[in-house]
């Protein structure tokens, strides 16, 4: 089969390696992290889009016009998906109400239902509705479903400059000294979720080391948000909201254990004298 060959083409064909190479990554982590499996879903479309204008580009369409219409493009799914992922990170509901999808259901049935028809058909109809009409409908559509959800992904955050920061991220500090001293607990981070009037609100809470090199030693969860664990093992957050304090399992390959029963994607609230084990470290929660 010839195919048009030219530097946009192997472009898009690097492009295609690194999206399934990406896609291929997030699933490792699609049980654990809600978020990821909104990416993987969003890059897997991205990455079908991109495979979609290679065949377009390098001619494939135009020598075999029997492939017309391979169901490739879910653009208008890319709003939704980019927006699930940025409220599962933000909130604890990674759940989505089925009309959001509603667009990409009928996009994907348009093609669904063209990519079984005659050569003929194909022919009439690209020539006839899909090139004047329904192409610009989908690029148009992609456009505006996407700005639309980046404003509400935008409205989630807060909408001024902390939320742009929460938006990139967490804000993190270093918390060198408290690495070299309690080197169990990794660095706090704060993400500014409650003012100053809530914290004070709120009974203190600490993590008592129990085993491990670490035994014996304390920390106050004084910070919104503290991260425990070690890298690449095992990783949690206990997040200081307005009702109290949140451990929520974030990576690794074994969760952790609260009270002897390991946690799933949910976050738990943690209450005064919970036990804590996380990558083979015993630790308790004491709050008052």
């Amino acid at each position: 089969m010839l195919i048009h060959v030219d530097l946009l083409v192997v472009f898009l064909i690097v492009c295609i390696v690194q999206g399934a190479t990406a896609v291929g990554m997030l699933l490792t982590r699609w049980r654990r992290r809600p978020a990821a499996r909104w990416l993987t879903l969003w890059l897997l479309a991205v990455t079908l889009q991109v495979i979609d204008y290679t065949l377009s580009r390098s001619g494939t369409y135009y020598r075999h016009q029997e492939l017309y219409f391979l169901p490739l493009s879910y653009t208008l799914a890319l709003g939704p998906l980019l927006f699930g992922a940025f409220r599962s990170a933000r909130t604890t509901n990674a759940s989505m109400r089925p009309v959001h999808f509603l667009p990409v259901v009928v996009q994907a049935g348009f093609y669904v239902i063209m990519c079984f028809q005659p050569v003929d058909t194909k022919a009439q109809v690209w020539m006839s509705l899909h090139k004047p009409v329904t192409r610009w409908l989908e690029y148009y559509g992609a456009l505006v479903s996407l700005g639309l959800y980046l404003a509400a992904a935008w409205r989630l955050v807060g909408g001024d400059a902390a939320g742009a920061q929460r938006l990139a991220g967490l804000v993190k500090i270093s918390g060198l000294e408290q690495r070299q001293e309690f080197a169990f607990v990794g660095e706090q981070q704060v993400d500014l979720a409650l003012d100053e009037a809530q914290q004070a609100q709120l009974a203190n809470g600490v993590i008592k080391v129990l085993s491990g090199p670490a035994a014996g030693r304390e920390m106050a969860l004084v910070k919104p948000v503290t991260s425990l664990g070690k890298t690449g093992v095992s990783v949690a957050t206990i997040t200081r909201n307005a009702r109290g304090f949140v451990l929520a399992y974030v990576e690794g390959d074994s969760p952790p254990m609260v009270n002897g029963a390991a946690i799933g994607n949910e976050p738990v609230a943690l209450k005064n004298g919970y036990r804590i084990e996380l990558a083979g470290t015993q630790m308790q929660f004491v709050q008052g």
